[in-house]
């Protein structure tokens, strides 16, 4: 659904012009959420099957990766992809304590440090109002 909503915001953005010139990176820290997110913006017709840029969007920069793969670029607009759910919190598969970004301030760093004019955080909004994330709270300030 994340990686969906992301598509559907990036494509209303560059049809509409809104992102024109922009460079796109779109980041997450999880391999499987960088396949939701290319297999969504496929969906919505901002890649081809190849993987690469639709003709329509070919001037456009864009980006989909890890964390790893943003360190030492920026990008004039970047998504942020939180991939965690208050579900995914409380289950044995996500345990808790992987929640802070496996306590790595230099992951955190490079996620919220690669944009030059605007950050956009997406995640699941019932994350902000679960006890158990707290400590990712005060984590993220």
């Amino acid at each position: 659904y994340e990686a969906m909503k992301i598509a559907h915001h990036i494509k209303e953005a560059l049809d509409s012009n809104g992102y024109q010139r922009q460079s796109i990176g779109v980041i997450t820290i999880y391999k499987d959420q960088v396949k939701e997110i290319n297999a969504a913006l496929k969906k919505v017709g901002i890649l081809n099957e190849k993987g690469q840029l639709e003709a329509l969007y070919s001037e456009q920069k864009l980006l989909v990766g890890t964390v790893d793969a943003f360190q030492g670029r920026e990008f004039d607009i970047v998504y942020l992809s939180l991939a965690y759910t208050t579900n995914d919190i409380r289950s044995e598969k996500y345990p808790y304590s992987r929640l802070a970004w496996d306590n790595s301030n230099s992951l955190l760093c490079v996620a919220l440090s690669r944009q030059k004019k605007m950050l956009i955080v997406v995640g699941d909004m019932k994350i902000y109002k679960d006890p158990l994330c707290r400590k990712f709270l005060v984590f993220m300030i």
